[in-house]
């Protein structure tokens, strides 16, 4: 078994030759374990039925995937049993010879440990991961709501006046709007005319 080392990023190591590869180790096996794992059910495109039931997903209009899964309230019964069948079905796994999963619920943490018995001998197996996936926070969106020439304040619900990331936010009534600054006023100078076209 040929199987691409990770870095402790969980990018594919590159550079390196052959010590970029686990080649007919226990390690190999170990590592597939840790990507069938961390593989949701429908990520990945050319198989959406590919992959761990980390989301019940049955439940959804169109879905495709289980009505169970690993994260949620009270699926303590069915977790170890997910995570279980994923590992045995791992190629080059023989038997799971020891297995335990501990939910942190102050971290709100999963953590997965377990010693395979793989083709090549035992490899440990260790998988922490957030037991509900945080949400990504919406990138602020810079903006600036400007009154017209000449017009003092804005009338009407409180606008938003900027929302620059390292910035707070205000609005127009915690901020006294001021008026457009006048166009500099005419000089004495003045403008250049063209001299008349030449007749032929």
């Amino acid at each position: 078994m040929r199987y691409r080392a990770l870095d402790p990023s969980g990018d594919m190591q590159f550079g390196h030759g052959q010590t970029d590869f686990f080649v007919d180790i226990p390690e190999a096996p170990a590592q597939a374990i840790l990507t069938r794992l961390k593989l949701f059910t429908g990520e990945w495109f050319l198989n959406i039925d590919a992959g761990t039931a980390w989301v019940a997903q049955g439940f959804l209009p169109g879905a495709t995937g289980p009505f169970y899964g690993v994260l949620g309230a009270h699926t303590e019964g069915i977790r170890d049993q997910i995570l279980q069948d994923r590992i045995r079905n791992t190629p080059g796994v023989l038997a799971i010879l020891g297995y335990s999963s501990i939910f942190d619920p102050g971290r709100r943490h999963l953590v997965v440990s377990a010693t395979v018995m793989t083709i090549y001998g035992p490899a440990p197996v260790r998988l922490i991961l957030p037991a509900v996936p945080p949400a990504p926070a919406p990138a602020p969106t810079p903006f600036i709501v400007a009154t017209d020439p000449g017009q003092s304040q804005l009338d009407g619900p409180d606008l938003l006046l900027a929302n620059l990331p390292g910035e707070t936010t205000t609005t127009l009534a915690q901020q006294e709007t001021k008026p457009w600054p006048r166009p500099p006023a005419a000089t004495s100078r003045q403008p250049r005319r063209l001299p008349p076209p030449r007749s032929r």
